[in-house]
C-alpha cells in the first residue's frame, strides 16, 4: 500500500500493529479513519453481518479397495 502524500501520525500507527494487536501508545485513530474510509471506497472488501460465515468441511478419505493402505 503507498500513501499519497506524508502522513507521520498515520505512519506510526501502521507501525504500531502486530499479529498481536495494536502495541501503540495510544488509540489508531488516523488508522482507524483510514480503515473506514477504504471500506466505504472498496465495499466488496467488507464482510457483512447478514452473511453467513463460509465452513469448510474436511475431505474425508476412504480407501480404495485397490488401494496399498488397506485396513
Amino acid at each position: 500500500m503507498r500513501l499519497a502524500g506524508y502522513f507521520p501520525e498515520l505512519e506510526d500507527e501502521l507501525y504500531g500493529f502486530t499479529t498481536n494487536g495494536f502495541m501503540g501508545d495510544h488509540s489508531p485513530n488516523h488508522a482507524d479513519a483510514m480503515m473506514w474510509g477504504i471500506s466505504d471506497l472498496f465495499p466488496e472488501l467488507c464482510k457483512h453481518s447478514d452473511e453467513k460465515p463460509l465452513v469448510v468441511q474436511p475431505q474425508i478419505r476412504r480407501p480404495s479397495p485397490n488401494s496399498w493402505m488397506r485396513a
